[in-house]
């Protein structure tokens, strides 16, 4: 879901721009949390990353959108989105939380700068499973798991019924 007003020309500076307030918000996280800055992109603090990369963004003066989905391994997994020629593009510092455990290939970024489709390739080839790779399809592709506490469901339930 895209709420951006801008629509940007994807360039390699726009790019390089991302990365830059990213590495910002891995320092940010790493002091925070007290961790070296090398295992904050694999961390599952999603939320803090993207409301800090948000941040960095704002003050460059670019605008961007905030995507969220539920997910198997996770309650809620946050990320950005921008809207470029190119299309929407997926802006996720965290997206590496969902690899399994071990080396991740060199090849793949810490942040995510791509379109949806892509991002489901490239978390495919990093090994991400396919429940995982949903969080990155555009709103009602698939059915979000709920993860409300049972207690919720249960009420919810009984008032329907009721």
């Amino acid at each position: 879901m895209t709420h951006n007003a801008a629509v940007y020309e994807y360039t390699p500076d726009l790019s390089a721009n991302i990365i830059k307030a990213a590495e910002v918000a891995y320092h940010e996280v790493a002091i925070t949390k007290d961790v070296a800055i090398l295992s904050v992109p694999r961390m599952r603090e999603c939320r803090d990353l993207s409301v800090l990369l948000g941040l960095e963004l704002a003050a460059e003066g670019i605008v961007y959108g905030v995507d969220s989905r539920n997910g198997i391994t996770c309650d809620e997994h946050k990320y950005l989105t921008i809207a470029t020629n190119l299309g929407e593009l997926v802006i996720d510092p965290s997206w590496k939380q969902f690899a399994p455990i071990g080396p991740i290939n060199p090849v793949y970024p810490d942040t995510a700068i791509r379109s949806r489709e892509d991002m489901e390739i490239m978390a495919a080839k990093a090994g991400i499973s396919f429940e995982d790779r949903q969080l990155w399809s555009p709103k009602g592709t698939y059915e979000e798991p709920d993860n409300r506490p049972i207690q919720e469901r249960i009420a919810s339930a009984i008032d329907i019924v009721a």
